[in-house]
Parts: structure tokens; sequence; C-alpha cells
């Protein structure tokens, strides 16, 4: 006895969604993990990514001059069903968000002062004074490290 099965409409698993808010159309979407792409919404705001087996996904959004929320989501693939990750945008880079970092030196006794990239953690020195001379430093912040 020969028997035949025939399968029809399969696909694998994809991960789609929509950015939506202040920008929809044009933003990056970066996918990280089981398997790695990029790609950049429509001029509704979807994207998508095809052809994905199960796992665990990052999938992160990106545009010069907007945030993000979430600004990334981890999704998984499991018994290959779609999974959706949805973003809004909002106007503002994230890097706007100055983090500062503080260290004393006790064998000279001074104390130095550098920013955050928060984008590459770099860190710039932007002063350095004596410890003993008193307030020198401006202490705007506006975050925490």
């Amino acid at each position: 006895m020969l028997t035949f099965l025939m399968v029809t409409g399969c696909s694998t698993p994809e991960i789609s969604s929509t950015v939506t808010g202040a920008v929809s159309s044009g933003v990056t979407i970066t996918l990280s993990g089981g398997k790695s792409a990029s790609t950049t919404t429509d001029s509704s705001g979807n994207y998508s990514f095809a052809g994905l087996g199960n796992g665990s996904y990052t999938v992160t959004p990106s545009l010069a001059g907007y945030t993000f929320n979430p600004t990334s989501t981890t999704v998984y693939i499991v018994n290959n069903n779609n999974q959706f990750a949805n973003f809004t945008a909002t106007t503002g880079a994230s890097s706007s968000v100055s983090k500062f970092a503080y260290t004393a030196n006790y064998g000279d006794n001074t104390i130095s002062v550098y920013t955050i990239n928060q984008t590459t953690g770099a860190l710039t020195l932007v002063t350095t004074g004596s410890a003993g001379a008193g307030p020198q430093f401006v202490t705007t912040t506006t975050g925490a490290i």
C-alpha cells in the first residue's frame, strides 16, 4: 500500500508588528538571537522577519532623534508560532539624558567627573578638581548610574 501525504500552506514562523507614535516609517528594526537581521519599517510602520525557527529573539527599533517604548523586547518562538513585537516612538533621542560618573583619588585628593555615552558606554572627562577646595562642580544630573 502506497500512501501520499500532501502538506499545503506551511510556512516558517515570523516576528512582525508595527511601530506607531511620533514616527512609524523608516525605523530600523534589528533582530538578534537565533538569527541576526535588520529591516526598515514601511510607510505604515509595519515590519517582519520571516523564516525563523524556534528560539529566543531580541527585537530593537532605532532611528536618530527618537526613543522607543519598549527600547527592545525579547520574544520566544515555540512550536513554530508567529510572534509580535510592537513599539511606540516618541520625539527625543535617548542620548539626550546625561549620566555622570564620579571618581575620587585619595592619593592626590582630587575628584573627577565623567559623562557616560549611553550608546557606547565611553567615558569623557568633564572636569577635575581638588577635593579639599570645596565644591567646584556643577551638580546638575539627569539620570543615575
